[in-house]
């Protein structure tokens, strides 16, 4: 990480200038953290119908998390450095300006046994048990 706070701060950097750097590149993980969870959210809500499908949701989501996180660093390295070279000179103090108004915070938890429809026996069972009790109505 450090060398590439120096990458981000050009050719040698004094220590002020790296705290400051450091402050922008952590902005833009979170903000790069917080859009990922809220996909993840956006897959979560749906991954119980993999299940209908005859996939293992959480598997599924395993996958789709990956996928997604694939570039996660870089894309948060290439925001600070857009943010931090305003019209081509590095202005550190600015992009900390900007970041702070909008600064985000998340906390999640995680379940990894909810499956609200059940496993694939468990409703093939309730399928033959409501078949039965239909035609012992009968």
């Amino acid at each position: 990480m450090r060398e590439r706070i120096g990458d981000l701060g050009g050719h040698s950097p004094d220590a002020a200038a790296i705290d400051g750097i450091r402050e922008v590149l952590l902005m833009h993980l979170d903000d790069q953290w917080t859009e990922h969870l809220g996909l993840l959210q956006a897959t979560r809500d749906g991954i119980h119908l993999r299940a209908l499908g005859g996939q293992n949701p959480l598997d599924e989501f395993h996958t789709i998390a990956l996928k997604e996180f694939d570039g996660f660093f870089d894309r948060a390295y290439a925001a600070a450095g857009e943010a931090l070279r305003q019209d081509g000179d590095l202005d550190i103090q600015a992009a900390l300006d900007a970041g702070r108004a909008r600064r985000p915070s998340a906390t999640w938890t995680y379940m990894v046994t909810d499956n609200p429809l059940g496993d694939a026996s468990s409703r093939a069972a309730e399928a033959l048990r409501a078949m039965w009790k239909g035609r012992s109505r009968r």
